[in-house]
């Protein structure tokens, strides 16, 4: 009978245990069921701050990325018109003087966008990454080709999306020239001196 005393459960008076005694007895699973509003707000605002980070770099990546390319088909397009150049012995397009003038052609306009480059381009124009239809005056995502009047020299002008890019348009830079009125470019390559 002994045995059967020990495996007998005693009466206990609860009045006398401590507060804590439903959390001492029962095993951990059964305490912690969530988490906390602490730790969730913890966790939310540490994915939210990676989250945020991780936007504005790639956003930034991406611009970068943009830009390179702009200015790749940019110098791509400057090799091009030398190339045209030194079998015409003037930029295009074609004109018969007097009637000769400044010109803004813009890459927004048609795909075939500088009259006679197409073939010294493999065939295809570039276009700005971003393109939008537009002009040269306007702030679309274009590129611009301004020829003078009397052919022998040009500026190719694009907007790059970097604001800080050491090559935008400024005194100091390598191409200096004056973007067309009322328009947001903001690089450019100069014809050399042939």
């Amino acid at each position: 009978m002994s045995f059967y005393k020990a495996l007998r459960p005693e009466i206990v008076d609860h009045s006398k245990k401590s507060m804590n005694y439903g959390l001492r007895t029962k095993n951990w699973c059964q305490r912690h069921l969530g988490f906390t509003l602490m730790e969730l707000i913890v966790v939310i605002s540490i994915i939210g701050i990676l989250a945020t980070i991780g936007t504005a770099t790639y956003t930034t990546a991406q611009q970068k990325s943009r830009d390179a390319r702009r200015k790749q088909d940019l110098g791509a397009l400057k090799s091009a018109l030398i190339l045209y150049y030194r079998d015409y012995k003037e930029y295009p397009p074609v004109c018969s003087p007097p009637s000769c003038a400044i010109e803004y052609l813009s890459s927004g306009t048609s795909d075939d966008w500088i009259n006679g480059l197409r073939t010294y381009m493999a065939g295809k124009m570039p276009k700005d990454p971003m393109q939008t239809s537009g002009d040269c005056t306007t702030s679309a995502n274009t590129f611009c080709y301004q020829v003078t009047d009397d052919r022998q020299s040009f500026v190719l002008f694009a907007k790059l999306e970097n604001t800080k890019d050491p090559e935008l348009i400024n005194p100091n830079a390598l191409c200096p020239e004056t973007p067309p009125a009322n328009s947001s470019l903001n690089y450019c390559l100069k014809s050399p001196s042939l």
